[in-house]
């Protein structure tokens, strides 16, 4: 239960079992104790709380370690199906970053928060691409290796979520986003790239 509270989508008995380290058997026992009691319901692909406040109880009852390896392994999961519902690779880019984050891996949060970004933009999804994007700006200084991993300086994620919360239609965001890109750019040294931020 603890390691579906984490999960923030369904999971399969087998990939339960892979990540809990017990025989499946043992498992779908388990969870079919867990739906009589009423605390889990059934669905198509998994299973689902029957209750937010129940999965909440249940993620703050995690120890600090044990989050981080549920989070690893969650993410370790994703990783290896990412490209296989193209239909949902966003949000599966964006769950990703949000377990590898969690198991403290900020790395690998960086690279999937990035791809997440480019993976909305290329459905449309402004405000997705905008909410990845923010996440990378706020977690930048936390990785030494940020622009490799990214493929990107700092000042042109900035101005890429600029661009995305104007499409979204945050257009004071999307201010404030292009005035830190004007300030993060020399004018001299660049003086095409200040340009462009200044008519935005």
């Amino acid at each position: 239960l603890r390691i579906l509270a984490l999960a923030d989508s369904q999971v399969d008995d087998r990939s339960l079992a892979h990540i809990a380290q017990q025989p499946l058997d043992d498992v779908r026992e388990h969870v079919r104790e867990a739906i009589d009691r009423r605390l889990l319901v059934p669905t198509a692909t998994g299973t689902r709380f029957a209750h937010a406040l129940l999965r909440e109880v249940l993620q703050d009852d995690l120890l600090v370690g044990e989050r981080a390896e549920y989070h690893a392994a969650l993410a370790n999961l994703l990783d290896a199906g990412v490209d296989r519902v193209p239909s949902n690779r966003a949000g599966t880019l964006a769950l990703l970053a949000h377990h590898r984050a969690g198991a403290g891996d900020m790395a690998g949060a960086l690279q999937a928060w990035s791809m997440a970004a480019t993976a909305a933009e290329e459905i449309f999804a402004f405000a997705e691409a905008h909410h990845h994007l923010s996440r990378i700006i706020a977690n930048w200084h936390r990785e030494p290796s940020a622009r490799a991993l990214v493929g990107a300086d700092y000042d042109q994620v900035v101005a890429r979520a600029a661009e995305n919360a104007f499409m979204a239609g945050s257009a004071d965001a999307a201010c404030a986003l292009a005035r830190e890109a004007i300030e993060l750019v020399d004018a001299v040294d660049d003086p095409r790239r200040s340009g462009v931020l200044h008519e935005r």
